[in-house]
């Protein structure tokens, strides 16, 4: 439709105007001369999630589909791990990290170059003042209720609606934090979650994030461009998608609904097809050691938008899933689940032990083990004083 490519240049222009008045306002209230210490802090931050599950589907390839984990079933299996290395040097941050695990496999599956599966983050960050930075390279999106990072999670598992988020961008981003817990971001990346640009057609991002720890959090995203529309065979259809989610701190009760609009014109008709998600987690905290937590979501996606799942049935990918989880945090940095969760489609896309046959609903139970831990650090460092001149 006309109007939403109005909405699509609106957008566009609108990054020009934000990108002037941030900068002006670095003239206004930065500070006039660039200072480097003598010292570089340095940290690091490492992760891993492993886990046993048992689909009792029992496909006969042992091979999950239909979301980013698990992939491989009854047996035991790595989510996710990473290496971070941090870089703090003034005002500026350089971050380093490199990545595995089922998840990446499926995530980044359209990245031809094995080498930009692995990295998670290669970032370059100038802060030009308290409020206000800049960022370039290979990043996580700033979209999606859920990471990678499933201790951070409320569940052993991402939720299925949560992959089809962006979950990592490559381009530049501009970061100003509104207030004490107000702040947006501005950016215009690559595409749709690709590290290399895929169809000569950058995409933009606006988010918008009210962050009280331990309290209240809300962030609503936008994202717009011309985009692949994979079951239609067209590489460059106008896409916008909005990701809005929040959590909700209530003494012992989490409350984390979530909810996804996307939209993208279709090749042949050139009207604009749909898909939505929406769901939400609770958690209950029984002791400090001790929680359950529960999930439910729909995905509707008859036309077949999203690109990650294409079902050709008769419906597309139409599904409610369900989650509970008992959760034990044996220490800060090491969380314990048994989670199970149950999955109902309207067609047969699951597959079974028998290689022939599909049902239209699966259930598995995982146990899984997730550590993260990190560390900072003062590392000196010998400059020629000549060299501090410079900047």
């Amino acid at each position: 439709m006309i109007y939403f490519q109005i909405l699509y240049l609106l957008i566009m222009k609108a990054y020009l105007a934000i990108a002037f008045v941030l900068f002006f306002s670095i003239s206004l209230y930065g500070q006039d001369t660039l200072s480097i210490g003598d010292k570089l802090q340095v940290g690091y931050e490492a992760y891993v999630d492993f886990h046993y599950s048992y689909d009792f589907n029992r496909p006969f390839n042992r091979i999950r589909k239909f979301d980013s984990n698990p992939e491989y079933v009854n047996q035991f299996g790595l989510a996710y791990t990473y290496g971070q290395v941090y870089f703090d040097y003034g005002k500026f941050r350089a971050k380093v990290a490199m990545h595995a695990g089922d998840i990446v496999d499926i995530m980044y599956i359209d990245e031809e170059a094995y080498v930009f599966k692995l990295i998670r983050e290669l970032s370059f960050t100038y802060q030009a003042n308290d409020r206000f930075e800049i960022e370039m390279g290979i990043f996580p999106a700033v979209f999606g209720a859920e990471t990678f990072i499933n201790k951070d999670n409320l569940h052993a598992t991402r939720a299925v609606m949560t992959d089809f988020a962006p979950d990592f961008e490559t381009g530049f981003r501009m970061k100003y934090r509104l207030g004490e817990y107000w702040s947006g971001v501005a950016q215009i990346t690559n595409g749709w979650q690709v590290v290399r640009d895929n169809n000569n057609s950058p995409g933009f991002g606006l988010v918008h994030v009210y962050d009280k720890p331990q309290k209240f959090l809300f962030n609503y995203g936008i994202f717009a461009g011309n985009e692949v529309y994979k079951s239609k065979d067209a590489t460059e259809q106008f896409k916008m998608y909005h990701n809005i989610f929040s959590r909700i701190y209530l003494g012992k009760w989490i409350i984390a609904p979530m909810f996804d609009l996307g939209m993208i014109k279709d090749p042949v008709t050139n009207d604009m097809n749909y898909w939505h998600s929406y769901g939400g987690s609770v958690r209950y905290a029984v002791n400090p050691k001790w929680g359950v937590a529960a999930r439910y979501e729909r995905i509707y996606d008859p036309d077949q938008i999203i690109n990650d799942i294409i079902t050709a049935t008769p419906n597309g990918f139409q599904m409610h899933g369900s989650t509970f989880t008992l959760e034990h945090l044996f220490n800060k940095e090491t969380t314990f689940r048994l989670e199970g969760r149950h999955s109902l489609s309207k067609d047969a896309i699951f597959t079974t032990h028998k290689s022939d046959e599909k049902v239209d609903n699966d259930f598995f139970i995982m146990l899984s083990i997730a550590i993260k831990f990190n560390h900072w650090g003062l590392v000196k460092v010998n400059k020629d004083p000549a060299l501090k001149d410079q900047f």
